[in-house]
């Protein structure tokens, strides 16, 4: 009985942070985000490997978004503008000037 226990907790830890692509979906936007940079995010479970979830208050309105480390060496992609990300100088992170328009797992 004990084992059994054991194995259902170790399978619900397992299922809380598994990874798997948030699935949410919105009228608004018609897509679930894919864990990419720039996709709206919560927590860095919602982003990919590389990226993080980040809060950039220096935008109006604020975004919360997927993004990834940037350089002089290693520039920014475009955001869903076309326009090449910013590298902020401060953290050294890309922030776009929209986020995708997807919608994150809730």
């Amino acid at each position: 009985m004990r084992t059994l226990a054991f194995a259902v907790a170790v399978a619900a830890l397992a299922a809380a942070c598994s990874g798997d692509s948030p699935s949410g979906n919105s009228p608004d936007s018609g897509t679930a985000c894919t864990m990419a940079i720039y996709d709206p995010c919560a927590t860095e479970h919602d982003c990919g490997t590389g990226t993080t979830c980040r809060t950039f208050s220096d935008t109006t309105p604020a975004i919360e978004v997927c993004s990834q480390p940037c350089s002089a060496s290693s520039p920014c992609p475009a955001d869903s503008t076309g326009a090449a990300g910013t590298c902020d100088a401060t953290l050294n992170l890309c922030r776009p000037a929209k986020a995708n328009a997807c919608t994150p797992a809730l």
